[in-house]
Protein backbone atom coordinates (compact mmCIF):
# COMPACT_ATOMS: atom_id res chain seq x y z
CA UNK A 1 0.00 0.00 0.00
CA UNK A 2 3.07 2.25 0.70
CA UNK A 3 4.21 1.99 -2.69
CA UNK A 4 1.04 2.80 -4.19
CA UNK A 5 0.58 5.99 -2.35
CA UNK A 6 4.15 6.95 -2.95
CA UNK A 7 3.68 5.79 -6.48
CA UNK A 8 0.45 8.18 -7.37
CA UNK A 9 1.83 10.89 -5.34
CA UNK A 10 5.47 10.87 -7.32
CA UNK A 11 3.47 10.67 -10.84
CA UNK A 12 1.37 13.56 -9.89
CA UNK A 13 3.48 15.56 -8.29
CA UNK A 14 1.50 15.40 -4.77
CA UNK A 15 3.98 16.66 -1.86
CA UNK A 16 1.43 15.13 0.55
CA UNK A 17 -1.10 13.03 1.19
CA UNK A 18 -3.98 13.11 3.84
CA UNK A 19 -5.27 9.57 5.16
CA UNK A 20 -8.14 9.08 7.29
CA UNK A 21 -6.44 6.06 9.09
CA UNK A 22 -3.85 5.38 11.32
CA UNK A 23 -2.10 3.78 9.25
CA UNK A 24 1.53 3.00 11.02
CA UNK A 25 2.55 1.56 14.39
CA UNK A 26 4.34 3.97 15.85
CA UNK A 27 3.24 6.85 13.09
CA UNK A 28 6.58 9.01 13.29
CA UNK A 29 8.35 8.86 16.20
CA UNK A 30 11.02 11.12 17.41
CA UNK A 31 12.71 11.07 21.14
CA UNK A 32 12.67 14.49 22.88
CA UNK A 33 15.66 15.99 24.72
CA UNK A 34 14.56 14.26 27.98
CA UNK A 35 14.55 11.08 25.88
CA UNK A 36 11.05 10.73 26.20
CA UNK A 37 9.40 9.56 22.55
CA UNK A 38 6.63 11.65 20.72
CA UNK A 39 4.29 10.38 17.96
CA UNK A 40 3.16 12.64 15.18
CA UNK A 41 0.55 12.26 12.95
CA UNK A 42 2.80 13.16 10.00
CA UNK A 43 5.29 11.00 8.18
CA UNK A 44 8.04 11.59 5.83
CA UNK A 45 7.81 8.85 3.04
CA UNK A 46 10.88 8.54 0.76
CA UNK A 47 11.38 4.74 -0.38
CA UNK A 48 14.07 5.63 -2.87
CA UNK A 49 17.17 6.99 -2.08
CA UNK A 50 16.67 9.14 -5.12
CA UNK A 51 13.30 9.48 -5.43
CA UNK A 52 11.48 12.78 -4.14
CA UNK A 53 9.95 13.00 -0.31
CA UNK A 54 6.16 13.00 0.26
CA UNK A 55 4.55 13.94 3.24
CA UNK A 56 2.15 11.74 4.60
CA UNK A 57 -0.58 13.00 7.30
CA UNK A 58 -2.76 10.49 9.75
CA UNK A 59 -5.92 13.02 10.10
CA UNK A 60 -7.43 11.06 12.51
CA UNK A 61 -4.50 11.08 14.99
CA UNK A 62 -3.62 14.77 14.29
CA UNK A 63 -7.14 15.93 15.11
CA UNK A 64 -7.24 13.62 18.41
CA UNK A 65 -10.05 11.77 16.94
CA UNK A 66 -11.67 8.80 18.38
CA UNK A 67 -13.86 5.76 17.93
CA UNK A 68 -16.98 8.16 19.52
CA UNK A 69 -16.19 11.18 17.11
CA UNK A 70 -16.40 8.55 14.13
CA UNK A 71 -19.64 7.50 15.27
CA UNK A 72 -21.03 10.78 15.75
CA UNK A 73 -19.99 11.73 12.19
CA UNK A 74 -21.31 8.80 10.57
CA UNK A 75 -24.57 9.58 12.32
CA UNK A 76 -24.75 13.30 11.23
CA UNK A 77 -24.28 12.03 7.83
CA UNK A 78 -27.09 9.46 8.08
CA UNK A 79 -24.86 6.27 8.07
CA UNK A 80 -25.79 3.29 10.05
CA UNK A 81 -23.48 0.23 11.06
CA UNK A 82 -24.65 -2.93 9.14
CA UNK A 83 -26.71 -5.55 11.01
CA UNK A 84 -24.54 -7.71 12.70
CA UNK A 85 -21.37 -5.52 12.54
CA UNK A 86 -19.59 -3.17 14.35
CA UNK A 87 -17.65 -0.22 13.52
CA UNK A 88 -14.34 -1.48 14.54
CA UNK A 89 -13.81 -5.08 13.23
CA UNK A 90 -10.98 -6.98 11.45
CA UNK A 91 -10.28 -6.93 7.52
CA UNK A 92 -12.19 -10.14 7.41
CA UNK A 93 -15.51 -7.76 8.01
CA UNK A 94 -15.25 -6.42 4.99
CA UNK A 95 -12.91 -7.80 2.04
CA UNK A 96 -13.60 -11.86 1.21
CA UNK A 97 -9.90 -12.11 0.70
CA UNK A 98 -9.36 -11.13 4.14
CA UNK A 99 -12.61 -13.72 5.11
CA UNK A 100 -11.37 -16.63 3.65
CA UNK A 101 -7.34 -16.14 4.80
CA UNK A 102 -8.05 -15.43 8.41
CA UNK A 103 -8.04 -18.38 9.88
CA UNK A 104 -5.75 -19.74 7.90
CA UNK A 105 -2.99 -16.86 8.17
CA UNK A 106 -3.98 -16.92 12.28
CA UNK A 107 -3.09 -20.28 12.48
CA UNK A 108 0.48 -20.04 10.43
CA UNK A 109 1.28 -16.58 12.24
CA UNK A 110 0.33 -17.37 15.45
CA UNK A 111 -1.84 -14.31 15.82
CA UNK A 112 -4.46 -12.27 14.29
CA UNK A 113 -2.72 -10.71 11.40
CA UNK A 114 -4.96 -7.46 12.07
CA UNK A 115 -3.70 -7.39 15.35
CA UNK A 116 -1.14 -5.05 14.27
CA UNK A 117 -3.49 -2.71 12.40
CA UNK A 118 -5.98 -2.70 15.89
CA UNK A 119 -2.59 -2.32 18.35
CA UNK A 120 -1.72 1.21 16.08
CA UNK A 121 -5.40 2.37 16.62
CA UNK A 122 -4.67 1.61 20.58
CA UNK A 123 -1.56 3.27 20.23
CA UNK A 124 -2.86 6.97 19.20
CA UNK A 125 -5.97 6.56 21.45
CA UNK A 126 -8.32 5.86 18.45
CA UNK A 127 -9.71 2.83 20.27
CA UNK A 128 -9.27 1.25 23.59
CA UNK A 129 -7.39 -1.83 24.24
CA UNK A 130 -10.81 -3.69 25.06
CA UNK A 131 -12.30 -2.76 21.61
CA UNK A 132 -9.21 -4.04 19.83
CA UNK A 133 -9.79 -7.42 21.34
CA UNK A 134 -13.45 -7.36 21.22
CA UNK A 135 -12.58 -6.57 17.40
CA UNK A 136 -9.92 -9.71 17.37
CA UNK A 137 -12.17 -12.17 19.00
CA UNK A 138 -15.12 -12.27 16.65
CA UNK A 139 -14.08 -14.79 14.06
CA UNK A 140 -15.59 -14.46 10.08
CA UNK A 141 -16.39 -18.31 8.73
CA UNK A 142 -16.16 -18.18 4.94
CA UNK A 143 -17.87 -20.81 2.65
CA UNK A 144 -14.98 -19.99 -0.15
CA UNK A 145 -11.42 -21.24 0.24
CA UNK A 146 -8.07 -18.33 -0.52
CA UNK A 147 -8.02 -20.06 -4.17
CA UNK A 148 -11.29 -20.05 -5.03
CA UNK A 149 -11.44 -16.08 -4.14
CA UNK A 150 -8.30 -15.37 -6.06
CA UNK A 151 -10.13 -17.46 -8.94
CA UNK A 152 -13.34 -15.69 -8.92
CA UNK A 153 -11.44 -12.82 -9.23
CA UNK A 154 -9.13 -13.71 -12.26
CA UNK A 155 -6.01 -14.23 -10.31
CA UNK A 156 -5.69 -17.90 -10.38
Amino acid sequence: MVRAYYGEAVKYGVKAVALGINEWAGLSRTATATGRETFSALRELKPQADGPAITICHVPFLLQRRKADTVRLLRKLGWQVPAGEAIIESNANSCLFAKAAEAKATRLLGFNPDTTRLAREVTVGFITKRQALAALAKKHQSRLSVRAVLTKAGYV
